[in-house]
């Protein structure tokens, strides 16, 4: 259906600029043998669940936001497009298992 359709779509693009910001910034583009866990989860409400948890350098939630859209440049609008897409952004960090956790929410 065009709602599956739909729904994948905006899945695929969080996922991917999500998990592009975290092998940028987490671990400065480098080869790494950490693991990183993705979990996707829709529920019968209609609420699509992505987390992404990673060992990486620790995210300061409060610098994480997308850049001035006037600075016209290729690259560096991972976070609005998540933003942009999703309903809720949930940056977290912890020492226990995983250093950062990064919750995106959608309801359809």
């Amino acid at each position: 259906s065009i709602r599956r359709q739909r729904q994948m779509c905006i899945r695929d693009r969080a996922l991917a600029e999500a998990a592009q910001n975290i092998v940028k910034h987490a671990y400065n583009s480098k080869p790494s043998t950490d693991t990183m866990k993705v979990e996707i989860n829709y529920s019968e409400d209609g609420l699509l669940l992505i987390e992404l948890f990673d060992k990486g350098k620790a995210a300061i939630p409060e610098n994480i936001k997308p850049r001035n859209l006037d600075d016209v440049k290729a690259g560096g609008l991972g976070t609005f497009f998540i933003g942009q897409i999703m309903d809720q952004v949930i940056f977290k960090t912890s020492k226990v298992d995983w250093v950062n956790h990064l919750i995106l929410k959608k309801q359809f």
